[in-house]
């Protein structure tokens, strides 16, 4: 980039609620930025204390004002950085806020990863959303939520656990309770056993990786429908395991997810894995969350089965889905250029 303003590294705040989900969006947009130019990332801790705080937020900052800054300390839980930031980026509902009243103060433009709630979304300089959200002009719209993975991250992360496995290789991520989905013990153990049937029928190597929300129970019956099937690795996070879930979405041919999950489901598309979306009987979605499924779905990057039944479920073949045409950080990075100048 040679040696004008674009070529130093760019100081970026990243306010963190310290939900993993959101700090991988934010890497995203980390991601996305860093390929225009170098940045150097200060991540904030800073999120709101509780409702009443929310609602103070949003009257402060209504009609365009700008919060003062002790109110701001008062209504967050922040670690102000000694430095002035270039640029303020925030993802989840609790740093929203912060990112925009932060930005403003310093005048450099504020980047949000998702829609915010309670202020008007035109006053950041760009919203990334997995939705359409028409008559935003400021608005990044992606297929799958926002995340630094791709195609070559996922393969290079992949590569060694790959390299001593026998293909077809099959990776499931599983979630657990929330977003409207509701995960019986029964339903886990369905899981497990429908999964193993499948993996011995097309001699499938397996990997698997439980989350937080899976829950000791939910883990319990997973293991006991597993039964003696072989894994050739296994991160539990009830167990204590927390084992990065890049190298098994990397390593695998096929990705079965939970349907809770719209940021698994998302990494493993934009990774280019073909993904089977699996749902309980409980499912009752955000219409949004059901609308992206559908259009991933309709664009051939995803299928869905219920848990209920899938040992004799008869499953997509790899070949029949339909990869991104680039990754998010691709699209991302396309698109912030001309917002921000650049």
């Amino acid at each position: 980039m040679g040696s004008g303003p674009l070529a130093e590294p760019l100081p970026v705040w990243v306010i963190t609620d310290g939900v993993p989900g959101h700090e991988a969006r934010s890497r995203g947009i980390l991601a996305a930025l860093a390929r225009l130019r170098p940045v150097a990332a200060e991540w904030v801790p800073g999120r709101l204390r509780n409702r009443l705080s929310r609602a103070v937020m949003a009257a402060a900052m209504a009609g365009g004002r700008r919060p003062p800054g002790w109110l701001l300390r008062a209504c967050h839980r922040m670690v102000p950085p000694a430095t002035a930031p270039g640029l303020v980026l925030g993802a989840g509902g609790r740093t929203q806020f912060l990112a925009l009243a932060l930005a403003e103060a310093h005048g450099v433009p504020a980047l949000f990863a998702g829609l915010p709630a309670w202020i008007d979304a035109r006053r950041f300089t760009a919203v990334i959303v997995p939705y359409p959200l028409p008559g935003l002009a400021n608005v990044i719209v992606l297929e799958v939520p926002v995340s630094a993975m791709s195609p070559a991250t996922a393969a290079e992360a992949g590569a060694t656990l790959r390299a001593g496995l026998a293909p077809p290789v099959w990776t499931l991520l599983a979630g657990g309770d929330g977003g409207g989905y509701r995960y019986t013990a029964d339903e886990w153990r369905a899981l497990g056993e429908g999964l193993a049937a499948q993996a011995r029928v097309a001699g499938a190597t397996l990997t698997l990786s439980t989350s937080r929300r899976t829950g000791a129970q939910g883990e319990a019956a997973l293991r006991a429908g597993l039964g003696d099937f072989p894994l050739a690795q296994a991160v539990w996070w009830d167990s204590g395991d927390r084992d990065p879930v890049l190298p098994l979405i990397g390593a695998a041919d096929l990705v079965f997810v939970t349907a809770d999950s719209a940021s698994m489901a998302g990494e493993a598309v934009a990774a280019g894995r073909p993904v089977v979306l699996l749902s309980p009987r409980h499912a009752r979605p955000a219409p949004r969350h059901a609308a992206l499924f559908e259009r991933l779905a309709q664009r051939r990057r995803v299928a869905a089965l219920p848990i209920t039944g899938l040992a004799e479920a008869e499953l997509p073949r790899p070949e029949s889905f339909s990869p991104l045409p680039e990754p998010p950080v691709a699209t991302m990075a396309r698109a912030l250029g001309p917002m921000l100048g650049w």
